[in-house]
């Protein structure tokens, strides 16, 4: 299916995937300040720790499944 793309047809491969995953970042990019700041807001002193890391287990885990 990448292949059919207009943008790979013009670029190449490589460069095709380097700019969606470019795209991609950009949209990502906004994840950890917002989630770094809803864990300060819900979450009490004792119990933030652990909220981040599951925040950012959930988040290892997304980029894991994202090729599927």
């Amino acid at each position: 299916m990448a292949p059919t793309f207009s943008i790979v047809k013009w670029l190449g491969v490589a460069w095709g995937l380097a700019i969606v995953r470019f795209l991609m970042g950009i949209g990502e990019s906004a994840a950890m300040p917002v989630g770094n700041k809803m864990m300060g807001y819900w979450l009490g002193p004792k119990e933030r720790a652990f909220g981040t890391s599951i925040f950012l287990a959930g988040l290892e885990a997304a980029e894991s499944l994202r090729p599927f």
